[in-house]
């Protein structure tokens, strides 16, 4: 009977364990900056000062929905939130605001509240070159690695 018990509370555990982390990754992008998805209520822009070091978030209570970089230059698109973790409300808003993140300096332009506004800062500070618009659905599997 105790190793039926403990056998089953073991399964238990391994269940919440990966059930707990599934679905989470980070995606590296260049100087430190990553798109880290915590759970499907935060994928954000974080930057780590070390590799395995903690982050600290780029743009707070923003949840990003996609994004561009070239070589110096990260561009988000997303949703602000009213904390870290997006409600379901604000999720299902289809608007959206931009940022332009300058990976040189750290400086950070925006938000914008529409991609004309953000266009032209980015012909401003010369950063007419980045590609299309990539959406963070597509990047779990790409993260950590994979």
């Amino acid at each position: 009977m105790k190793r039926k018990m403990i056998a089953f509370l073991l399964l238990i555990a391994f269940s919440f364990a990966v059930c707990g982390c599934q679905g989470d990754w980070r995606y590296d992008l260049m100087g430190g900056y990553a798109i880290t998805r915590i759970n499907s209520k935060c994928i954000s822009l974080v930057h780590y000062e070390e590799a395995d070091g903690p982050g600290s978030y780029v743009i707070e209570n923003f949840f990003v929905t996609d994004f561009c970089r070239n070589q110096r230059f990260i561009g988000v698109q997303g949703i602000p939130t009213a904390d870290t973790f997006a409600t379901d409300e604000e999720l299902a808003q289809t608007e959206r605001c931009f940022y332009l993140v300058d990976t040189m300096d750290g400086k950070i332009y925006g938000p914008y509240s529409d991609q004309q506004e953000w266009t032209a800062q980015c012909h401003a500070v010369g950063a007419e070159d980045l590609p299309a618009w990539r959406s963070t659905d597509s990047l779990g599997a790409y993260a950590n690695g994979e």
